[in-house]
Parts: C-alpha cells; structure tokens; sequence
C-alpha cells in the first residue's frame, strides 16, 4: 500500500497530532502505510502526518534497515551544525536549517517496545529532527526567522528569486566573549584578595599602594566588560542562531562584574584605606 504524499499550499498545521496510546493492528496498519510509502518514493523518511495520518509516528532508513519511531522524543543532543536539507512537502527547494549534528531518541515500536537510539551522524540525526517537526505540526518554514520565512514563501510561491533560505550561522560553542569575562574574572579576584591582605602584616606604605591598585583594576574591569558588550553585539549580527547574543543577558553579565568590582572597591576603601592611615 502507498499513499500519495501531502505537498505545499497544503497546511499540515491544521492536524490534531496525536500521541500513539495503544498499540493496536490499526496502528500497526498506519505505520506500515509509512514504511510503504517512504520506500515507493525511494525516500530517507516519511512522517505519517505527511500522508494524512495524524498520529506521532514516523519512519526512517537506518543503513539497511528501517525503523518505525511512535512518539519520539529527543532527550539528549549534540553540537549544532547547518543542515541543507529537502522535504516532499516543499518539492524542489532547498532549506538551510540549524539542527543538532547527535541526538538522542527514546521511542516506541508498532508493538509498543520502548527503545533508546543514539544518531551521531549529523546527516541522519537532521533528518529525524525533521520529521520529528512534522510530528509536531511544525515544517522547515517555522525554524526561520521570520524576514527570511517571508523570502522563502515568495520563492515557493515563485514571485522572488532564490531556493535556499539560511537562518544565518550558528553561534559557535566557545567564542572570544569568554576571553573578556576571564580577564574581568582575574580582577575581581584579585581586588578580592587584596582584601585579605591586612593579615598579612604589611607595612601601611605597602597596604595603601595594594588599595590604589584596586582602584586603577575597577576602571579597567568596565573598560573590560564595555568591550565585551560591544563584541558580544557584533556577533549577535553575525550568529543569528544564538541564545547568549540576547542583549539582556549581555547586560547581566557585565553589570554583574562591575556591581561586584564597585562592591570590593568600596570595602577596599573602608579596609584598606583605614589600615593604611
């Protein structure tokens, strides 16, 4: 059996996709139809929504084999990486898509075993997110933002020119931020051990020199923290895909240090400045 499979302007948003609660020969039957229809089409992978079934049930070629996934779920996951990817249901264009390059699936099978599957080919691990989305009611259109979601309904719908749609790059896992905040880290640091230093038994000459230290470290550590701002909103206009390039979390991360570097400067004053008179 094969089923014709749905395409664009069709919208598989309207589906109330639901989860797989007994196993039951009609399901076995919805999943075999999957299976059946991604193999007549020669394809990688085929979700049962995009042939009207709307049941989280999806299908996917493992080497030679193929496994039928019933409510999957991603609980674990890699570095991401851009996926350039093709889908039945935009025939003939081309999306480029932020996925996870390694996944981990817990899933079951048309008899209701659970199984755990752990996918470190990025290739195949994209493929799975993506009919995962499916299962979901999402498609590739909703992973982009939405200047470029616009660009790409005008290229489908062929009043604009162009077939790939990418989301822009994906902030790297370590970026040159963090050489900023570990500067201002080793001052703080410093400034707080400075603190410590009355038990020491300095001389007042010495504790007072150690004080107008802290206070030249505080300037530099907003000096710090202001050009850590200013390249953390460069790379928000490079890394589109990016969670820590948000300007609130830029803003609490540096006002965070220099709260602090003001904090010891103060005690320092009152410590230091005291025991050096």
């Amino acid at each position: 059996m094969s089923t014709e499979i749905i395409r664009y302007p069709h919208e598989l948003e309207r589906y109330n996709i639901g989860v797989v609660r007994g196993f039951t020969d009609e399901v076995r039957t919805m999943a075999q139809d999957v299976v059946e229809t991604m193999t007549a089409n020669d394809l990688k992978a085929l979700s049962a929504v995009q042939i009207g079934h709307p049941w989280q049930i999806l299908a996917v070629k493992d080497g030679e084999k193929t496994r039928v996934l019933i409510n999957p779920r991603v609980i674990r996951h890699g570095e991401k990486f851009i996926s350039q990817e093709q889908t039945d249901y935009f025939p003939d264009h081309t999306f480029h898509i932020s996925r996870y390059g390694m996944i981990s699936v817990v899933y079951e099978d048309p008899d209701g075993t659970s199984h755990s599957w752990i996918i470190e080919d990025p290739d195949l691990a994209a493929t799975v997110q993506r009919k995962i989305d499916y299962v979901f009611g999402s498609t590739p259109l909703d992973r982009l933002t939405p200047d470029r979601r616009q660009a790409a309904l005008g290229a489908i719908a062929g009043t604009t020119d162009g077939e790939v749609y990418d989301p822009g790059e994906v902030c790297p896992a370590f970026s040159k931020r963090e050489y900023f905040i570990s500067a201002a880290n080793k001052l703080l640091f410093l400034m707080g051990f400075s603190l410590l230093t009355p038990l020491f038994g300095f001389s007042s000459s010495t504790i007072n020199t150690i004080f107008w230290a802290d206070v030249v470290m505080f300037p530099l550590i907003i000096a710090i923290m202001i050009g850590y701002y200013l390249y953390a909103q460069q790379e928000a206009k490079v890394y589109t895909q990016c969670s820590s390039c948000q300007t609130a979390s830029q803003i609490g991360v540096a006002g965070k240090r220099i709260v602090i570097a003001l904090g010891l400067l103060i005690a320092a004053g009152v410590i230091l400045k005291w025991l050096a008179t």
